[in-house]
C-alpha cells in the first residue's frame, strides 16, 4: 500500500481534494476493470446491470442520471449490451421516443458472476471507512456530486479574473 502523506499543503495541486478524488476512483475503476475483463464486461457496464437489477423498465435517460453518465456514453453502452442479449428496450407506452430498458437472463447471470468476482473488493472498500464515519463519508460524496452539477450552470471563470486557471481549480 502507498502511503502518502496527508499532511502536505492540501491547496497544492498534487494533494488537493480533486486529485485525491481522482486517485480513488481511477484506482478504484482500474482494479475493477482487470478483474472483469475475463468475463468480457467493464465497470460502466457493471455499473448499468447493477441499475437494473434494482430497477428495470427505465428510460435510458433515467439509467444515464442514475450511474452519473451522459446520454451518448448509456447509449453506446445499452446498444452494446443489447447485442449481446445482457439487456432489452421496449418502447415506453406513454412516451414513442424513449424506450424502456431491462435485464435480460442473461444479464442477471454476467451480473452474479461480476458481484461475485469482486465482492473481495467491495469489503475492502467498506472496510477503508469505519462505521463511525461512513455515513459522514457517504454524505459527503454526494454532497460532492450535488455541489458540482448544480456548479455546471454557474459557467466558467472569467477571463482576466485576476486569478490563473489553476488558482480556479482549488
Amino acid at each position: 500500500m502507498v502511503k502518502r502523506s496527508i499532511r502536505k499543503d492540501p491547496r497544492a495541486f498534487p494533494w488537493s481534494t480533486a486529485m485525491r478524488l481522482r486517485g480513488a476512483y481511477l484506482t478504484m475503476h482500474r482494479t475493477v476493470e482487470f478483474r472483469f475483463a475475463p468475463l468480457d464486461a467493464t465497470a460502466d457496464q457493471f455499473v448499468l446491470l447493477k441499475v437494473l437489477n434494482q430497477q428495470g423498465g427505465i428510460t435510458q435517460k433515467e439509467l444515464a442520471r442514475r450511474m452519473f453518465s451522459d446520454p451518448n456514453t448509456i447509449a453506446a453502452m445499452v446498444a452494446l449490451l443489447e447485442k449481446r442479449n445482457l439487456i432489452r428496450r421496449k418502447i415506453h407506452a406513454q412516451d414513442g421516443r424513449s424506450r424502456r430498458v431491462y435485464l435480460t437472463a442473461a444479464g442477471r447471470r454476467l451480473l452474479g458472476l461480476l458481484v461475485e468476482s469482486c465482492e473481495d473488493l467491495r469489503q475492502k472498500l467498506e472496510e477503508c471507512f469505519p462505521r463511525a464515519v461512513r455515513v459522514t463519508v457517504l454524505g459527503t460524496l454526494e454532497r460532492v456530486a450535488e455541489v458540482m452539477t448544480n456548479s455546471r450552470s454557474t459557467g466558467r471563470p472569467e477571463e482576466g479574473s485576476g486569478k490563473s486557471k489553476e488558482q480556479n481549480f482549488r
